[in-house]
């Protein structure tokens, strides 16, 4: 139950700057049982889940805002244009800027995030 709310409050609150060790505090939880949670139910780490989020977040605007690419980075949780910038090359293998120009064409290499939730 306790990971439930720790879910729902992270896929609120992606944009904002949560580190695992404020979710574990937040929740008063050990850091380390929070990090086995996120990996146990996501089959990712919590860096790359809320990345994941993020990007998908920054997908959607690009597909459907007029946002500049850093106004869309900041918009998503990233807090620097640049590391946005090659993270979402590396995903997809184009700019940010470059997908915008044809959404359809390229399939954003995303980690599959089939929650299951924990029995611990």
């Amino acid at each position: 139950e306790i990971f439930i709310k720790i879910l729902d409050y992270v896929q609120r609150n992606y944009q904002k700057d949560i580190s695992l060790t404020m979710l574990a505090n937040k929740f008063n939880i050990n850091y380390s049982y929070c990090s086995c949670l996120f990996k146990e139910a996501t089959g990712i780490t919590y860096s790359s889940y809320i990345k994941c989020l993020r990007m998908r977040h920054a997908l959607n605007l690009l597909s459907h805002s007029d946002l500049t690419v850093s106004q869309i980075a900041y918009e998503s949780g990233f807090k620097d244009s640049h590391y946005f910038n090659n993270s979402f090359k590396k995903l997809t293998g184009v700019t940010p800027s470059q997908y915008r120009q044809a959404p359809g064409t390229y399939l954003p290499n995303l980690p599959k995030m089939n929650i299951k939730i924990p029995e611990f």
